[in-house]
């Protein structure tokens, strides 16, 4: 019986998706329960868009084996093939508490909850929108968001193992440090030259302590007009969003920082992008001569960063600010 269902196995994979179907539907004239055959089958109706006759399968498949989360995550896909986003976000979620570190799931989750474009087409969209001149990116990693930058913008990236295997423009330069030790220098003050920051973005160490730091050390060198934006800022479920990483999908716990500015700096403004996959913050209204947050440093990292998702995960939107999109040049702006 498993050498029938490698068969089919293999024919699927070849694209010969009538044989393949064709030796699940002999497997289960013989064993009518395999899981197995009406998964495939499931899926194959699947590929082929007949939503109808995949979820038909898939629930079968999973009224045999309620605990499958592989079968869970292709109904899951089903459904969302079928506009049953809330459908498909619970089978998903009940999928991650059976296994944690279901990347194909939290990827899938994500793109549910977070329904506006992907954040580098939204990074793109505001560097073409402000035009900044000088540029700061804390956490530069391939350089997937420094290609988004003009190559009239002077741009700094700041990261202690840069990867980038692309030429920079000469406007364009990386400094390989951690953020904490390039802003204990004077690295940023040399760089600016006695002018001050129109845009930076903060991607490196995905918690909240970090992210802190970073960007209060922003702030001081911005002017009045400038934006900082923030990865990582919309949590999909408790494991993902923890601080210390014990799952392939990760956003880390830097969204404690909406929480943080929301409360200890009130005169920002502070909104949450639903950017797959992990949310992009936008803050305006910079005031580069606040200390509040310094000020308040032990007092904000003892009052919320002892917070965990389930403290959120019931009214997650207000809490962190997320808005609505809108396509366009302005699409970063409340629907």
């Amino acid at each position: 019986m498993q050498a029938s269902f490698q068969d089919a196995v293999s024919q699927y994979q070849n694209n010969n998706l009538e044989l393949a179907s064709d030796s699940c539907r002999k497997m289960l004239t013989i064993q009518p329960k395999s899981t197995e055959a009406l998964h495939l089958l499931g899926q194959i109706a699947l590929d082929k868009n007949m939503t109808t006759e995949s979820e038909r399968y898939l629930k079968k498949a999973l009224r045999l084996a309620p605990d499958g989360c592989d079968v869970s995550f292709t109904l899951a896909e089903c459904l969302v093939a079928q506009d049953q986003h809330e459908k498909a976000r619970k089978i998903l979620l009940k999928a991650l508490r059976a296994r944690p570190d279901f990347f194909q799931a939290h990827t899938l989750l994500s793109q549910i909850e977070l329904r506006g474009p992907h954040y580098h087409e939204v990074l793109a969209e505001i560097h073409l929108a402000l035009n900044p001149s000088r540029y700061l990116e804390i956490g530069v990693s391939q350089g997937d968001s420094l290609r988004r930058v003009h190559p009239d913008t002077q741009a700094l990236g700041i990261d202690p193992e840069p990867r980038v295997s692309f030429a920079l423009p000469p406007t364009h330069r990386i400094v390989t440090a951690t953020s904490d030790d390039f802003f204990s220098g004077s690295g940023l003050t040399e760089w600016l030259n006695n002018e001050t920051l129109d845009l930076a973005f903060i991607d490196g160490m995905h918690q909240f302590e970090f992210a802190l730091r970073d960007f209060i050390n922003i702030e001081k060198h911005a002017n009045s007009s400038a934006w900082i934006l923030i990865h990582d800022c919309v949590p999909l479920d408790g494991p993902s969003s923890q601080a210390h990483r014990c799952t392939t999908f990760w956003s880390g716990d830097v969204w404690k920082l909406m929480i943080a500015l929301k409360k200890y700096r009130p005169d920002l403004d502070v909104v949450s992008l639903p950017c797959p996959p992990t949310g992009l913050a936008v803050i305006r209204n910079l005031d580069p001569n606040s200390h509040a947050l310094t000020d308040a440093y032990d007092q904000i990292i003892a009052d919320v960063g002892s917070m965990t998702y389930e403290d959120i995960c019931s009214n997650k939107t207000a809490r962190l600010g997320i808005i609505g999109m809108a396509r366009g040049r302005s699409m970063w702006t409340p629907a």
